[in-house]
């Protein structure tokens, strides 16, 4: 099943486990309802925690469910279950909490979440609005200008963001499971009952013309061309102006008209044919393959710097470069660490996979004695040694990244003492 059911010490865990990311489907939809159910029910129990498995928070819609008649239970359905729910109810968020993750979170009666964890609103990005209710929940939480902005936006805000506009009430531990539940026990410890998001219209207040304009204006450049903003603010007044329900069919309205747009269907065909761009037909998906060596040809400015980047990551790199001139420049201005013929894709030991400060990890530069005989043997030259804060490289001086000494690096970190250098 996508949802578990556990009680701790008088505690429900509803925990979603839904591999990569815990998109929310209809097994997802209806674990939580019947979640909501038994905690209802069972006298032995004072609260409910919804919490996932993984790396994330549930991070979205499924999309396979987009474009088409989506499977019951309904989002409205889910999200008025864990609203409505006679026991407090609360969301422990981690990793990615967006869109419909986001909007479960905010049916919920209190939310905590990791100090890493971040949230959002993303579907204009696809030219769609919000349609389980986000439009009205997140007014009433944040205010109608900020949820503007993050609906118009679509961009996630940090955990510390959040709980300073009152989107979540608490910052907790690492583990949201374990945060989860230790909250839930001082929230019953105080006393604390039901608090339904619905119910708190304080901070859904009207906007004005000016205050529109001065989102629809920090976000000019990301809107143009665009019109799904029309219908969020549409939505978005709603929640000030109208009664809960009334802007919750309102909201259902303009998603459902969002959704047969010109705009998002481009958006959405967009979106898919490029994840699409990543797959062969007929051939199996491999995993991924630890890169071990590379090799950089060419040792300009663009050169260097990709050598710079996997030696930082910890990769055996060799920088080869066909124009000897410009080595033995380099080998006059600074005594070679070391000197010695090698073939093509000689390299030095391979360093550790990931470079600790002051770890030791190598770049050669290789380049042909002679530029117009490929076959002669190649000299590989370590003209300069420093120490930097994230790793330590050998590289040519003439490096973009140097100022005219060998003794310094982009980063000015310290050079190695003689005496420490390898080669």
């Amino acid at each position: 099943m996508s949802v578990s059911f556990e009680i701790h010490d008088g505690i429900a865990l509803a925990l979603v486990d839904r591999p990569p990311v815990n998109a929310i489907d209809a097994t997802v939809r209806a674990g939580l309802m019947d979640a909501a159910r038994r905690a209802a029910e069972i006298s032995a129990v004072g609260a409910l925690v919804i919490a996932c498995r993984g790396r994330t928070f549930m991070s979205g819609a499924d999309l396979a469910e987009l474009g088409g008649v989506i499977p019951p239970p309904s989002y409205a359905d889910v999200l008025s279950a864990l609203e409505n729910c006679p026991k407090p109810v609360i969301a422990s968020l981690h990793g990615t909490a967006l869109g419909g993750g986001l909007e479960i979170a905010m049916a919920c009666h209190y939310r905590c979440a990791t100090a890493g964890a971040r949230m959002g609103m993303p579907e204009i990005t696809l030219g769609i609005l919000p349609g389980a209710g986000g439009t009205q929940r997140l007014p009433r939480l944040v205010g109608t200008l900020h949820a503007l902005d993050m609906l118009i936006s679509g961009a996630p805000i940090d955990a510390a963001r959040a709980k300073g506009l009152g989107l979540i009430d608490e910052i907790a531990g690492e583990d949201p499971i374990v945060a989860g539940l230790d909250y839930a026990r001082r929230l019953l410890k105080s006393g604390a009952g039901p608090r339904p998001t619905r119910a708190l219209a304080g901070r859904a207040t009207p906007l004005d013309k000016e205050a529109i304009a001065g989102v629809l204006d920090r976000h000019a450049r990301s809107l143009k061309g665009r019109t799904t903003q029309d219908i969020v603010i549409q939505a978005i007044r709603a929640s000030a102006n109208t009664d809960f329900e009334a802007g919750l069919k309102l909201e259902a309205a303009l998603s459902a008209e969002s959704l047969r747009s010109a705009e998002s269907l481009a958006l959405r065909h967009v979106f898919f044919a490029e994840r699409e761009c990543g797959r062969v037909p007929g051939l199996a998906a491999a995993g991924t393959r630890e890169i071990r060596k590379a090799v950089v040809v060419g040792a300009g400015t663009m050169g260097t710097g990709i050598a710079m980047a996997l030696a930082d990551a910890g990769i055996e790199t060799s920088l080869v470069e066909r124009d000897a001139p410009a080595l033995a420049r380099d080998s006059r201005t600074s005594a070679p660490t070391t000197t010695a013929p090698c073939s093509a894709g000689d390299s030095m030991p391979r360093p550790p996979k990931r470079a600790s400060a002051g770890s030791a990890v190598h770049s050669n530069l290789v380049s042909p004695a002679t530029p117009t005989s490929p076959s002669k043997p190649y000299s590989k030259t370590s003209i300069s040694s420093v120490r930097c804060s994230r790793a330590s490289i050998r590289f040519c001086r003439s490096t973009p990244f140097s100022p005219r000494t060998p003794r310094a690096c982009r980063w000015a970190c310290s050079p190695i003492p003689p005496a420490a250098r390898t080669g």
